[in-house]
C-alpha cells in the first residue's frame, strides 16, 4: 500500500543516517 511505501521509504532514510553517522564516526576515530 501507498503508507507501507512511505514507511520502508523512511526506514531506509534513517538506516542511511546511521550508516552516514557511522561513516563520520570511523574516519574521526581512524584519524
Amino acid at each position: 500500500t501507498y503508507a507501507e511505501i512511505i514507511r520502508q521509504f523512511v526506514t531506509y532514510k534513517s538506516f542511511e543516517q546511521v550508516v552516514d553517522v557511522n561513516s563520520i564516526l570511523f574516519v574521526f576515530t581512524k584519524n
